[in-house]
């Protein structure tokens, strides 16, 4: 990775010098030296410096210490951001003191050799020189500050949180049965997959409960009753031993009533759980269902959720029971929105 940076960082900066002295040979070649202003060398050349530096912040630095978030390797993010600033601010130093030092000398290549243009051109030298360095400083700043940003995001989703998905019921269990037959398992594993998708693709890390049209129980369960207890009690358990997870419920609702409609959220007891359902619950109002007036509620006699310790929300997408609302679940291009509405939740 050092080698990269060092390659790109040299490329750049010759690239840069190779420009400005083509452009002097060019144009004493045709006599138009008299072009070559002040501007030529006391913006110029410690423009190249800040050039090179920036170029570099956006096309290796930055994509480096995001490709380490995006592996759930924090510190080492946090390592190579600290030594790109603490090592690019003092090689800008260098550089600036260097370059104030040559200051008196680089006109004397210039048509300005003395009088009163060379005092000039070494005094916008002197004050280009400083000028650049505060600029450079402040783009490692800006860095600095992104980083930070980045670390605390990284805290609370991509790395330092895992996202547990659990795609409801599976196997034996399938859960509510739609008004025209949809299994309530296969919706929530439809739906979990690609939220599990687009959260990576967001860069946060995921862990599924159920990938599978399959139910988590332990083998040796014979009955339905002993299935359905092993699966709940393993669930919970894959839960609580995913170090920083924060758990996402997938689910669907069904009532004896064909009226009831809209998707719901629910809580977990556990600290920041009642904030994120209240934030997704307007989120999915929003984003999907403008007229939905349903508001979060806390989690009762859920098992999952009563016996989880960390952030945890239970999702009940929408009512298998509502025939409209049951077929729109069924469209590609709906669970698209619902899993982007919920995964734009959980990475902001």
């Amino acid at each position: 990775m050092a080698g990269t940076v060092s390659y790109v960082m040299i490329i750049m900066i010759l690239s840069r010098l190779l420009l400005l002295v083509s452009t002097q040979i060019y144009m004493s070649f045709f006599g138009a030296d008299r072009f070559l202003n002040i501007y030529s060398y006391a913006i110029t050349i410690p423009n190249t410096i800040f050039n090179c530096f920036g170029t570099a912040l956006g096309t290796v630095f930055i994509p480096i210490y995001a490709g380490h978030l995006a592996k759930g390797e924090e510190k080492q993010a946090a390592r190579f951001a600290n030594n790109i600033i603490t090592i690019s601010l003092a090689f800008t130093a260098v550089l600036v003191a260097l370059g104030m030092a040559l200051s008196p000398v680089l006109p004397r290549f210039t048509a300005f050799k003395e009088g009163e243009a060379y005092s000039f051109a070494v005094k916008a030298l002197m004050i280009m020189m400083p000028v650049m360095l505060f600029a450079t400083v402040l783009y490692f700043c800006v860095f600095a500050v992104l980083t930070h940003r980045s670390a605390q995001t990284a805290a609370m989703q991509p790395g330092g949180t895992t996202v547990v998905l659990d795609a409801g019921h599976g196997g034996e269990d399938g859960g509510a049965t739609g008004v025209s037959g949809t299994s309530e398992a296969a919706l929530n594993l439809d739906i979990s997959l690609r939220l599990r998708d687009l959260l990576r693709l967001c860069g946060v890390r995921v862990s599924m409960i159920r990938e599978t049209d399959t139910a988590v129980y332990s083998d040796g369960c014979r009955t339905i009753s002993e299935k359905k207890v092993s699966d709940i009690k393993n669930r919970t358990e894959t839960v609580n031993q995913t170090e920083n997870a924060l758990l996402l419920s997938v689910h669907q609702n069904f009532f004896t009533e064909g009226k009831y409609h809209g998707a719901q959220v629910f809580y977990a007891k556990t600290p920041g759980s009642q904030a994120l359902a209240e934030q997704l619950q307007a989120n999915l109002a929003l984003g999907l269902e403008p007229g939905n007036r349903r508001q979060c509620k806390k989690s009762d006699g859920v098992y999952l959720m009563e016996h989880i310790g960390c952030t945890g929300v239970l999702v009940e997408c929408g009512f298998l029971s509502n025939y409209e609302e049951e077929q729109r679940l069924l469209q590609p291009e709906y669970q698209k929105k619902l899993a982007a509405v919920i995964a734009g939740t959980l990475s902001v």
